[in-house]
């Protein structure tokens, strides 16, 4: 470089300074693309990234912890969620996990029910492909779709229907038992003779 004096004289000099900038490299971030389960289930999202460093999930509807690595999620909706990950250097990098929720069978029930104490009554489910009864006492097979119900008390059944993606719903039916009714005809009375009774 050249410089000059106070009387304007350019001398010549080979001195000379330096900077050193470092640059840090944008952290690696992995995360699914897709998760799929049944709506209303709980489900895990993941994400993993190279170094030390902190996450942040948004949305953070249904999360139980966005600033998690893998924060547990109850699913409600199908969405994007999108994970941050900020390393010690205040370097980020961004990723997305798609949520996509299964359907709940539809299912169909009888009505609630009135029997006398030792009747029968049949019960009846619909809308998927499995099917499986609670509490099992008084039933004639829990595990069909339309079992017959002879309970010897009021009792509160309910269906746990399988569809064909896996994913379940349930319903419920109340067998109401009635005693049966006490007969009294008095007390026993004998007559001797003709005298009629």
């Amino acid at each position: 470089i050249k410089v000059r004096d106070t009387n304007y004289c350019n001398v010549s000099t080979t001195r000379s300074d330096q900077v050193d900038i470092i640059v840090n490299p944008l952290p690696e971030l992995s995360a699914p693309d897709t998760i799929t389960d049944c709506f209303g289930a709980l489900t895990t999202l993941s994400a993993s990234a190279t170094g030390p460093g902190s996450y942040n999930w948004s949305p953070i509807t249904g999360l139980n912890n966005p600033a998690s690595r893998t924060p547990d999620l109850r699913i409600s909706a199908a969405q994007y969620y999108f994970v941050t990950f900020t390393d010690t250097f205040g370097c980020q990098h961004l990723d997305s996990v798609f949520v996509d929720p299964l359907p709940l069978p539809t299912v169909s029930i009888s009505q609630d029910q009135t029997i006398c104490f030792g009747d029968t009554t049949p019960l009846f489910s619909s809308g998927g492909v499995g099917y499986r009864w609670t509490p099992p006492f008084g039933l004639s097979n829990q595990n069909i779709s339309n079992p017959l119900a002879s309970p010897g008390i009021t009792t509160l059944y309910e269906v746990i229907v399988t569809g064909a993606n896996g994913c379940q719903d349930t319903a419920g039916v109340t067998v109401t038992v009635n005693p049966l009714p006490i007969v009294d005809a008095g007390r026993d009375t004998v007559k001797c003779g003709d005298v009629p009774i």
